[in-house]
């Protein structure tokens, strides 16, 4: 009996820390800069096809929640002042017509075949998408409204 109220007491002490989900050691390191590039797009301009590259980077990561930025390079002459100066965004550099963005966002690894879950900060974007293998994922970026945008991306971490 006295066996019994040990293994009770140890099922008991043990299943609610497992009732919490994962430790931060079951989820894949995201942490690095990747080479993400656009495959396909549907924008409020037109369709195009890549492939167009920008930089991601994931700074910071706790378990399944993670941060960090990604840049890209705009051009005056196709995009609207709103797109490019907006809350959220940081000019980096400016050439000609050319500019280079910065834009923090934030992301999350779900559950099920479409895992990943990433949001920007400068506007109402979502991103969609799976991890394929450790560094390396895809996803879908969403942008509705008035200048909508669909485009479909890989991410491929770099070597430090």
């Amino acid at each position: 009996m006295r066996f019994k109220t040990l293994i009770s007491a140890a099922v008991a002490a043990v299943c609610p820390v497992a009732s919490y989900g994962q430790s931060s050691d079951d989820f894949p390191d995201m942490l690095g800069t990747y080479e993400c590039n656009i495959e396909y797009g549907a924008m409020f301009f037109g369709l195009l096809q890549g492939p167009y590259a920008y930089e991601l980077g994931i700074t910071s990561q706790l378990g399944a929640a993670f941060e960090g930025y990604f840049i890209w390079v705009g051009d005056r002459k196709t995009l609207p002042d709103e797109q490019i100066d907006r809350p959220g965004q940081t000019i980096v550099s400016e050439e000609g017509s050319k500019v280079t963005i910065r834009e923090e966002l934030l992301g999350m690894i779900g559950w099920g075949e479409y895992n990943l879950h990433m949001v920007d900060a400068a506007d109402e974007a979502r991103k969609t998408g799976r991890l394929i293998k450790p560094g390396e994922f895809e996803f879908i970026d969403a942008r509705p409204g008035e200048r909508a945008t669909l485009t479909r991306t890989r991410c491929i971490r770099q070597q430090q």
